[in-house]
């Protein structure tokens, strides 16, 4: 990690709920879920510690990550601060090599479980089964094959109840395993098998999983296969690269097309979701790892930037201030802006010298003429866009906000505050934005 990366950075997301709410005329909820992005580590390079394409991940239960590193042919351990602990794997078709390592799980006693397969030839599909040192153990699969037991180009894997072992392939299915590799059962789509099986995740007692489809679903079974629920759909989630749990059984989905993670509870309700290619921490985030560690703290790996960022969960309050509180004893008032949420656009309404109804001589400035800022900042405080800038007199004010930066740019989802300075005198308001 490079020191001026410790730094924080806000990565918002606001529920869709809220945007539901306020569009039926509901009150907002007072307050909203706010991923925090804490660093960053990794960086393109052979070297330990360094990517070339993460892929997917997986975490033990003291916290520790496992990260794919598919063109380095290998997979990396770090602790929850991002410090490199150990690598294992080399290029190569033979035990305890890879060819593309793309996912991996860790059970409750250690071992490492990492899916691999030949993406050109396609005649290797592996899973391989290492120690808690890294050592190779067995593996089972071989030349791809739609037989029971047989892999074909796994893309998914993780730990369930009785440390079996769930596995995703485009062969259409999820398979499970013991911890031996021995097959156990397999099922299916639940429409069709004209769909690639990709992403598996577990808590006890369920079994989640995403398919390879236009318009992707998040499937909820029971360990046999059984569908317990479904969500998503609708946009909501498009191509999921990966899933993860944490120890509340909330469902986080890596979402590669839409840039983002989306995160559910365990009854399927929408929760919140942040990403979007934001300009921070980094432009692109091509997601394609997730992982959860034992504090739910969330991971995510940048397959395009070979980086890999932890976020942290927090709450942030969006209830609107009272209006007295704000301005006791100021010659002027700021409103709050409508819509809120808001989209596309946004009014914010101010009046100098107080409201025209209520204003007295004795409430306005001397000489009539003020000086007035209108800005709009991020959650960090930095300035996003300079709203207004000159002198006024008493008077109705609005402006329109257009959820642009100064330079232009659409500024990502999350809560602003917008300032009105008049003068040596400041007030302040919150401001949702959606996308």
């Amino acid at each position: 990690m490079e020191g001026g990366y410790a730094r924080w950075w806000l990565c918002i997301a606001v529920t869709i709920g809220i945007l539901m709410l306020a569009a039926e005329g509901h009150s907002v909820p007072d307050s909203t879920e706010v991923y925090e992005f804490v660093f960053w580590f990794g960086g393109q390079g052979p070297d330990p510690g360094e990517f070339n394409g993460p892929n997917g991940m997986g975490s033990d239960w003291r916290g520790n990550l496992y990260v794919c590193d598919s063109g380095n042919h290998r997979v990396q351990k770090f602790d929850n601060l991002g410090n490199f602990l150990m690598m294992f794997g080399e290029e190569g078709a033979e035990p305890g090599q890879f060819i593309w390592a793309v996912d991996v799980a860790v059970d409750e006693e250690g071992f490492i479980y990492v899916c691999d397969y030949d993406r050109y030839e396609g005649d290797s599909s592996w899973v391989q089964k290492f120690d808690s040192l890294g050592n190779f153990v067995l593996r089972w699969g071989g030349a791809d094959s739609h037989e029971p037991g047989d892999l074909d180009w796994p893309q998914g894997i993780a730990i369930g109840d009785s440390q079996y072992v769930f596995v995703g392939d485009l062969g259409y299915r999820i398979q499970r395993f013991t911890p031996d590799g021995e097959f156990d059962a397999l099922w299916t789509h639940p429409d069709t098998t004209a769909h690639g099986g990709r992403s598996v995740a577990t808590y006890p007692g369920s079994v989640y999983t995403t398919w390879a489809t236009g318009e992707d679903y998040v499937f909820r079974h029971d360990p046999v296969g059984n569908i317990i629920l479904s969500f998503g759909g609708g946009g909501l989630v498009d191509f999921v690269s990966d899933l993860a749990t944490d120890s509340h059984g909330n469902l986080y989905c890596g979402d590669w097309w839409q840039r983002r993670i989306s995160k559910f509870d365990s009854l399927g309700n929408f929760v919140t979701m942040w990403g979007s290619g934001g300009p921070q921490p980094w432009p692109s985030l091509d997601i394609a790892g997730i992982a959860v560690d034992a504090h739910d703290a969330v991971y995510v790996s940048d397959f395009t930037q070979d980086r890999v960022a932890k976020y942290r969960r927090t709450v942030v309050s969006v209830k609107d201030e009272p209006q007295g509180s704000l301005e006791l004893h100021t010659p002027f008032q700021l409103r709050q802006n409508c819509p809120n949420p808001f989209s596309a656009q946004t009014v914010i309404s101010y009046a100098i010298g107080g409201a025209a109804s209520e204003r007295s001589p004795a409430e306005t400035y001397e000489g009539g003429v003020v000086n007035v800022h209108l800005a709009v900042y991020n959650l960090l405080g930095q300035q996003v866009r300079t709203l207004l800038h000159e002198r006024q007199g008493p008077g109705e004010y609005s402006v329109v906000w257009d959820g642009r930066s100064d330079d232009g740019r659409r500024v990502a989802s999350g809560i602003y505050t917008y300032q009105l300075q008049v003068d040596d005198q400041v007030v302040r308001r919150r401001s949702v934005l959606i996308r």
